[in-house]
């Protein structure tokens, strides 16, 4: 098989195994679920977004949920299937930037370790804001690394259109701004010839970014300042369970920090964009109010991608029979606790729950205390 349809594949496989593993009588899949298919409900039967039903994101994703429940029946499930392609379009984005015309080894190896990190699965299934975002950033750094090294104004117009989709879908795909922009720069250094036109692109970029948020009406101070001034520290608490994942594999911590260390050694522009990327995540972890477990999968993309490439470089140092044996228990100590926590996230999404009506799914959602309804 050609290495270049490898990341297609292993995104199409995901994606099948994804929707067979979901039950579809679920009620709900992680904590904002409700939440945001609330905000679809109500959009869908007139009430306005900011003034009557209020969020804190950008409009994208609920209006998207609005239309199917102007359109269709079994919502929820729907809901959760469009979830589930933008999974299955982040692991074919990732696993390509992490390939880069390489061996299969280097698709294989990112795409087991993000898809075991903890609440990968269920936050491919569940109707919320995260992977859509994290798919669509992800895609435009793909292409954008793409448009850096071919200089092919298509890839650049793919880019900037994935980054407009997350800019409209959840704040948080700034993480991955300065990431772009620095892959953005080196294109612009390499292809000065289209040094015009790149910024034409991107000037139609900022308009219809502009064009976006004035027609949807979005406040952006009132929806973005407060999670910069809440008077809430930031909750690393949440992360615990998190943390517990990683450590307990301690060889991926140890093959993260190898990769991390090649990357600021060899210093070329797709590791030093993950390690802008990193860096990034870590700063927002910081002064973000509050800090929800699931942002800890933003930290999945940098850790599976210095985890792989710690993997391969350690690879090409063994010398003797002692240092294939070490390597080997170290892949298997890697390999032992993230199968384990990819174990427990299926029993979670197979968990048997008692069947109930839309009408029963609808209070449930009608419940969640962050919905504002300014008219009732």
């Amino acid at each position: 098989m050609s290495v270049r349809f490898m990341p297609a594949l292993l995104a199409l496989t995901f994606l099948i195994f994804i929707v067979v593993l979901t039950p579809a009588d679920r009620i709900l899949i992680g904590p904002d679920e409700g939440y945001e298919l609330a905000k679809g409900l109500l959009i869908s039967q007139g009430f306005s977004l900011y003034d009557e039903v209020w969020t804190d994101q950008p409009p994208l994703h609920s209006h998207i949920l609005a239309l199917l429940f102007l359109s269709s029946d079994s919502v929820v499930h729907k809901s959760r299937i469009v979830t589930m392609i933008f999974a299955c379009l982040l692991v074919y984005a990732f696993s390509s930037f992490v390939q880069n015309g390489q061996t299969l080894c280097n698709s294989l190896i990112g795409c087991f370790i993000i898809m075991t990190s903890p609440d990968f699965l269920p936050l491919s299934a569940s109707a919320m804001l995260e992977i859509p975002v994290i798919a669509c950033s992800m895609l435009a750094v793909y292409f954008q690394y793409r448009h850096m090294l071919h200089g092919k104004l298509n890839d650049l117009v793919r880019a900037l259109c994935f980054l407009t989709m997350a800019f409209n879908v959840k704040w948080t795909s700034a993480l991955f701004l300065p990431c772009f922009l620095f892959l953005l720069i080196k294109a612009f250094q390499c292809h000065r010839n289209h040094s015009r036109i790149i910024l034409r692109v991107c000037g139609l970029f900022v308009l219809l970014n502009l064009t976006c948020l004035s027609v949807f009406h979005v406040p952006i101070f009132s929806t973005l300042i407060p999670h910069l001034q809440a008077n809430v520290s930031p909750r690393f608490e949440m992360l615990e369970p998190t943390f517990a994942a990683i450590s307990s594999s301690l060889a991926l911590v140890l093959f993260t920090i190898l990769g991390v260390w090649d990357a600021v050694k060899e210093r070329t522009n797709q590791n030093l964009s993950m390690v802008i990327l990193f860096a990034t995540i870590l700063v927002f972890a910081n002064l973000n109010r509050p800090f929800w477990f699931y942002y800890s999968l933003y930290f999945s993309i940098p850790i599976a991608f210095f985890g792989t490439l710690g993997i391969i470089r350690f690879r090409t140092t063994l010398r003797t029979k002692f240092h294939c044996f070490l390597y080997s228990v170290l892949l298997t100590s890697t390999a032992i606790p993230l199968f384990l926590s990819f174990q427990q996230q299926m029993v979670f999404l197979k968990a048997e729950e008692p069947q109930s009506s839309e009408l029963l799914r609808f209070l449930l959602l009608l419940e969640v205390e962050w919905v504002v309804f300014g008219s009732f």
